[in-house]
């Protein structure tokens, strides 16, 4: 069993951390944890933690920051170019 824990997508609080929320991916022996946060104008991917379930076990298989090898070693697709030339 996995127990994931998310920060707090809609606080007013000052906490000296931005509003974040977590994006779960889900298959059968495969979660992916993708972190969320406020960048004060829209939601951006933060952080991926990949767990795997080997023999029955879950087990951390990487934790990256989304930079560009990482979502290239991740497989996260690019965002398209959606402003009008």
């Amino acid at each position: 069993m996995l127990s994931v824990q998310a920060g707090t997508a809609t606080s007013t609080r000052r906490r000296h951390e931005p509003n974040a929320y977590n994006w779960l991916t889900l298959s059968r022996d495969r979660v992916d944890v993708e972190v969320r946060i406020w960048n004060g104008k829209e939601f951006e991917k933060s952080l991926v933690t990949r767990y795997e379930r080997i023999n029955h076990i879950w087990t951390r298989q990487m934790q990256v920051p989304l930079d560009q090898p990482a979502k290239e070693a991740l497989h996260v697709p690019q965002a398209k170019d959606t402003e009008p030339n």
